[in-house]
């Protein structure tokens, strides 16, 4: 991930050309004609006004604030940023001796920039220095207010002095606080809304101090708004013109740290309105990036871990902590994947009163466990006394039933597959609970099913009758191991007195395989006369009947005739595409077929609509003649996107884990995925490769898969001309091909999505999701789930090298 950023990052730099170290001296400036980012040319050229005029630069309508002293934000800088004809300006704020953080919407095409430090007062600045190097971050987007924040290293060290300082970042431990309701400081020398004609940047620094709002009250006054926000109410007086890429600051414990940096705000008839948010951008989601590409180090907290404590008064064993490590989708504002690892500074010494717990197996992954006995321990408040103090010197346990994901929606939102809950009729977890256990006994053998994350708290504490919310652990068991020195143990296993009694076990349980319902394990045990394409499975007609894609699709365009137009897809050889895979998946009413790419020794990629709720799944590889497979392998996992939609069609990706290592040979090989530095590339105009078993043409009722593995050569178009033919839900997580030259049709779901490369290799930049319903030969594009948008989950999931 560090080295994709600093590739990415080089790219832009190329883009916006030579930057200039040289320093425009403050004091030549004519400031009563200096121009906030909105009345830049450029600017307004966006927007289609007309360039404004000297003049009318001078008559502008503002805001409010207090003046600061010059030690209050010693931190707080000013960016001049001068054009060729003219000046404009925005709010800095240095992280450290030599480098600066603002907003990237300030400095996107410029190439001259002075950085004006000790200026509390402009009249009387202490300090200008140029900027030799600007770095945006490389997913900005100014049409989304997305990552709006750029760092600038100074050609030359800033003096350090009690009004030139660096301001505390957040430290790792910070990461996911939303801070809502946290009083917080914005300082800048933007409009201020006491007279007329105001010049920026205005003479002296001002600042105001606000809460911080929720990013859904905040969403209710702005679009576009993600977690990598963080807002600010503004009853008190808040940003204005000018003070964009401003520091916005909290106080905890005497230490002041930057949060946000200002981005963007509402400019109303009459100038910055009050009662809406202001938007920063949030400087925790970007610690890694600065890190990576600055001389600042990001601190942790102290973190003490303390065992053998039933009794807090006599606690046995305190250990530090050497490593933090949060889970790398975690989520604050949807409570989504709220769990983290914390690596101790030496070894727990094992005994009575001090042992780990046991993991679920993984041939418990699936089960919900609804109305197992789960018991919740901690030493949160326990409700007996008002002022309770937290930690209680006891540690408390209450036993509960496990209560179904969907009754525990009905009392919380963004429930997901990922949580799990538990009744709090007996009690249950409370305010200093959160990261306790959750354990279930079975067989006398107790396990982790949860690790608490958040539980209702009404006017009266912790409500009785409302499900408790835990972190589901059966959901993570990869990402715990492969992050810790955690052995996950695999499928339970029966142990036999006597090796015939193994064999006869194994024989009755080859034969129930076969003659029922369940997993396919042999070629000869498939008709392939009765395998059928995934869409014509009651599932997903069910799913796709509700669809909104469907629905959109139902209006858009009358029922096609038939037609007996080719799909032009070739027939490949054995070696062409090695890393397709045929997935067969098997319910009552028949098997279905998809496909899917081979991307780790274990692992496949595949769609979510062709697996989603399925447990009986065999792959096939090295397939190219479908009869005549190289290798069968069963399916022991299937881990579908957390954020996937069938009703848009969003986020169709999953995961199948496989049973046993597949017979690796020129037919059978790894896929290549995309470097970390194309995640950005929009791939438009480029040439692709798409690979299936599914129609050859629409309506022609050819038996699926085919016979023979094909391919069809497609050309990407862009995001925004595919939006004309699926407006409304399409995403950038989408990358769209053309079918003028042919397309993938019922069947392909799933398949390989592949460019060529300089060094003459293919590499899968999405997987197939979904075509026009009505027939693949209509001259709709064919859409898919674009890979670069998914790389560290995978990465997460499959343990798939990922190349810088």
């Amino acid at each position: 991930m560090k080295k994709f950023t600093v590739l990415a990052a080089t790219a832009l730099l190329l883009l916006l050309g030579q930057v200039s170290s040289t320093p425009v001296d403050p004091r030549s400036v004519d400031w009563s004609v200096v121009r906030t980012l909105h009345q830049t040319d450029a600017i307004r050229a966006k927007q289609g006004l007309a360039p404004l005029t000297d003049d009318q630069v001078r008559s502008s309508r503002i805001s409010e604030g207090q003046i600061a002293t010059a030690t209050q934000f010693p931190w707080a800088v000013g960016v001049l940023i001068s054009g060729s004809s003219s000046h404009s300006f925005c709010s800095g704020v240095l992280i450290s001796p030599r480098f600066v953080l603002t907003a990237a919407v300030c400095i996107s095409g410029s190439n001259t920039l002075t950085i004006l430090l000790g200026a509390s007062d402009m009249t009387r600045v202490e300090e200008f220095i140029g900027v030799s190097n600007i770095l945006s971050h490389p997913n900005y987007s100014s049409f989304f207010n997305r990552d709006d924040i750029a760092i600038l290293t100074l050609s030359s060290p800033a003096p350090i002095r009690n009004t030139i300082r660096p301001i505390d970042l957040p430290r790792w431990s910070d990461a996911g606080n939303n801070f809502n309701n946290w009083a917080a400081t914005t300082a800048g020398w933007g409009n201020t809304g006491r007279r007329e004609n105001e010049p920026i940047p205005i003479p002296n620094l001002h600042f105001v101090v606000d809460s911080v709002n929720s990013n859904f009250v905040c969403g209710l006054s702005h679009t576009f708004i993600r977690d990598t926000h963080i807002c600010t109410s503004t009853d008190n007086g808040g940003p204005c013109n000018g003070d964009e890429g401003g520091p916005v600051t909290v106080t905890e414990s005497g230490r002041t740290f930057l949060v946000g940096i200002h981005s963007f705000h509402f400019s109303g008839l009459f100038g910055c309105d009050r009662g809406r948010s202001a938007v920063h951008t949030r400087i925790t989601e970007y610690l890694g990036w600065i890190q990576d590409n600055t001389d600042v180090t990001i601190h942790s907290n102290t973190l003490t871990v303390l065992l053998g404590a039933s009794d807090m008064k006599s606690v046995e064993e305190f250990i530090g902590v050497s490593n933090i490590l949060s889970h790398p989708n975690y989520s604050s504002f949807f409570n989504r994947d709220d769990i983290a690892i914390l690596t101790l500074a030496h070894e727990a010494p094992i005994r009575d009163t001090i042992q780990p717990v046991a993991l679920p197996r993984r041939s418990q992954i699936g089960n919900d466990f609804n109305s197992w006995a789960a018991t919740t321990a901690g030493w949160g408040n326990s409700g007996r006394r008002d002022n309770e103090p937290i930690p209680i010197m006891n540690l408390q346990f209450a036993t509960d039933a496990v209560t179904s994901n969907f009754r525990c929606g009905l009392s919380h939102t963004f429930i997901r597959g990922t949580h799990i809950c538990t009744a709090t009729d007996n009690g249950g977890a409370c305010n200093g609970d959160e990261g306790g256990p959750v354990t279930v006994t079975e067989s006398g053998r107790t396990f982790l099913i949860g690790i608490h994350s958040f539980h209702f708290s009404g006017l009266f504490g912790c409500d009785r009758g409302r499900p408790s919310v835990h972190t589901r652990i059966t959901e993570y068991l990869d990402w715990i191991q492969q992050n810790s020195d955690v052995v996950v143990e695999p499928q339970r296993t029966m142990r036999f007195l006597s090796a015939v009694a193994l064999l006869g076990l194994t024989i009755v349980s080859v034969v129930a395989c076969v003659s029922g319902e369940g997993t396919i394990t042999r070629l000869e045990d498939i008709n392939w006369a009765e395998v059928r394409p995934v869409q014509e499975s009651p599932l997903f007609k069910a799913k796709r009947a509700a669809s909104f894609v469907e629905r959109y699709l139902e209006r858009a365009d009358p029922a096609p005739e038939r037609t007996g137009r080719i799909n032009n897809g070739v027939v490949v050889g054995p070696t062409d595409v090695p890393y397709i895979v045929g997935v067969l998946v098997s319910v009552e009413q028949g098997t279905y077929f998809c496909g899917g790419v081979l991307v780790s020794r274990t692992h496949v990629l595949t769609s979510a609509t062709c697996v989603e709720g399925q447990t009986s799944i065999t792959v096939l590889l090295g397939a190219s003649d479908i009869t005549r497979a190289q290798d069968f392998v069963v399916v022991s996992h299937v881990r579908v996107h957390p954020d996937y939609s069938s009703f848009f069609q969003a986020n169709d990706l999953a995961i199948l884990t496989l049973s046993r290592m597949p017979r690796f040979n020129d037919q059978i090989q790894l896929a290549r995925l995309p470097r970390r530095s194309q995640v950005g590339e929009s791939f438009t105009n480029v040439w692709t490769t798409i690979s299936g078993w599914g129609e050859t043409a629409s309506n022609t009722g050819e038996a699926l898969p085919m016979q023979q593995l094909r391919s069809v050569r497609s050309q990407v178009i862009s995001n925004f001309s595919c939006t004309i033919s699926f407006p409304l839900y399409l995403r950038s997580s989408n990358v769209c091909t053309s079918s003028d030259g042919g397309a993938p049709c019922v069947g392909d779901e799933g398949g390989p999505v592949t460019i060529v490369e300089e060094d003459g290799q293919s590499t899968v930049i999405a997987i197939h999701s979904y075509t026009y319903s009505r027939g693949c030969t209509r001259s709709w594009p064919a859409v898919h789930t674009r890979v670069t948008d998914y790389l560290n989950w995978i990465e997460i999931y499959t343990g798939a090298s990922i190349r810088a």
